[in-house]
């Protein structure tokens, strides 16, 4: 006699009372191996989730520690060994051509409009947005505009996280800044000016002087 035909003769000898609470017991059973199974499913998603996220804290808490340490060494301000560009610097054409050389993707660059310190030298900042970047492109990113040559090139500040799409890249805002010595254009017109009308008055004194004699 096969087992299906066992429990079925079983069954039929059991009163209906009986009946009803095997098939409790059924239902039972069925719904713990059930709850076992999901919350050992949602145990092991929890266990998953709070690895990844230690992972990303862990990340993020290397890349917050560098940027501070950057911030500290390089003291984000305008280096004094630099001096001032004889003529305006084109900041958003030297970013560019250093985001070219360096592999960078640049989301976004504005003009940051500051206060003016000097009347005879102009400063300029822009922010400069980019998107899903490598740490170490970033780093070659930051020296090559600290160390360009053609400007006196100088970052601010600097706002560092990680993608969420991708916890390998970052994304960062950046305040680059630069020098420049003021036109003189004016003012060597005006000196020139001054010249002429002195020089028309000495010899207009010398021409009195002579026709008097």
């Amino acid at each position: 006699m096969s087992l299906k035909n066992q429990i079925a003769t079983q069954l039929e000898h059991l009163s209906d009372r009986e009946k009803k609470m095997v098939f409790f017991m059924l239902v039972f059973l069925f719904l713990s191996i059930f709850y076992a199974i999901y919350h050992f499913s949602i145990k092991k998603k929890i266990i998953e989730m709070n690895k990844t996220i230690a992972s990303y804290e862990e990340r993020f808490s290397k890349i917050k520690k560098n940027g501070e340490e950057y911030l500290k060494n390089k003291k984000m301000q305008k280096p004094k060994s630099k001096k001032p560009a004889e003529k305006e610097v084109q900041l958003y054409s030297v970013i560019g051509t250093l985001a070219t050389k360096n592999g960078v993707d640049i989301k976004s660059i504005n003009d940051k409009p500051i206060p003016q310190k000097s009347t005879d030298i102009i400063e300029k900042q822009v922010e400069v947005s980019i998107n899903k970047i490598m740490l170490d492109k970033l780093a070659a990113f930051f020296a090559d505009i600290e160390n360009e040559e053609s400007a006196p090139l100088y970052i601010k500040n600097m706002n560092v996280s990680v993608d969420y799409s991708n916890d390998t890249l970052l994304n960062t805002k950046i305040l680059v800044g630069t020098f420049y010595k003021k036109p003189v254009e004016n003012q060597t017109v005006s000196e020139e000016t001054t010249n002429s009308k002195d020089g028309k008055k000495t010899r207009d004194e010398k021409r009195l002087k002579e026709e008097k004699k």
